[in-house]
C-alpha cells in the first residue's frame, strides 16, 4: 500500500517496524478511519529514540486516540506526496493528517525495487545544481501545498508544522535535548513538540467546527 523503507541507520536504540519498515502497526492491524496519520522525515520516525519516547506516542496520549507514524530517515515532501496518493487511491480517509515539512530541497527518487531519499548529505553536482537559485525549495513548497491539498479533498484535516530549521509559518519549539544518536530531537524536546502539536490542533478543529 506504501513504498517500503529501509531499517533506521541509527543502532543505539532498537526500532520496533512493521513489515514494511515504518514504525507503527502492520497495515491490517490498523484502523485507518479513527486514526490520525503523521507524516515526516527522521525526527518523526524517531531516530535514537525508544519506542516509547516518538512523536507518535506523545500525541496518541494526548489525543486519546490511536496515531500512525509514517515517518522515514531522510523523507521527503515528494515522498510524502506519493504515499498521500497511495494511501487516497486506497480508500483510506483516516481522522486527520499531521504534516512535519522535511527539509524542502530533499527529494525521493523512485527507482523500479526501491525509494533513494536524497537530501543535503548528497554530493552528486547534480544535486548542487538542484539547489542553487530557489529552485529546490519552491518544488519543496508545491509538494507540501499538494499534500495538504489531497487531503483536504478528501474531507481530511490536515496540521502541518515546520521543524526548528525549517523555514514555515509555524515552527515547533526548539531543540531543549537530544536523542542518543547525538543529531536528532530527544525525550524532552518531543515532548514539547507533541503538546504544541495537540494544541494547534485544537484549536484548528475550533475553527473548523
Amino acid at each position: 500500500m506504501l513504498f517500503s523503507q529501509d531499517k533506521p541507520f541509527d543502532r543505539s536504540v532498537s526500532y520496533k517496524l512493521n513489515s514494511q519498515g515504518y514504525r507503527c502497526p502492520e497495515w491490517t492491524d490498523i484502523d485507518w478511519t479513527q486514526s490520525h496519520l503523521l507524516f515526516g522525515c527522521s525526527v518523526v520516525q524517531g531516530i535514537g529514540l525508544k519506542d516509547a519516547d516518538t512523536l507518535d506516542q506523545g500525541l496518541s496520549k494526548l489525543l486519546n486516540q490511536p496515531v500512525v507514524n509514517l515517518g522515514v530517515g531522510g523523507g521527503s515532501l515528494p515522498f510524502i506526496l506519493a504515499n498521500t496518493f497511495l494511501l487516497i487511491d486506497s480508500g483510506i480517509i483516516p481522522k486527520s493528517v499531521i504534516l512535519i515539512y522535511p527539509e524542502p530541497s530533499r527529494i525521493a527518487l523512485f527507482l523500479k525495487d526501491s525509494v533513494k531519499h536524497v537530501g543535503t548529505w548528497e554530493h552528486e553536482q547534480w544535486y548542487r545544481t538542484w539547489l542553487k537559485d530557489n529552485n529546490a525549495e519552491y518544488y519543496g513548497y508545491l509538494a507540501g501545498r499538494s499534500i495538504e491539498s489531497a487531503w483536504a479533498s478528501v474531507g481530511v484535516q490536515v496540521v502541518s508544522l515546520h521543524q526548528p530549521d525549517v523555514p514555515g509559518p509555524e515552527d515547533l519549539p526548539r531543540y531543549v535535548d537530544v536523542a542518543k544518536d547525538g543529531q536528532h530531537p530527544g525525550p524532552k524536546t518531543i515532548k514539547l513538540w507533541a503538546e504544541h502539536i495537540a494544541n494547534k490542533k485544537a484549536r484548528l478543529s475550533e475553527l473548523l467546527g
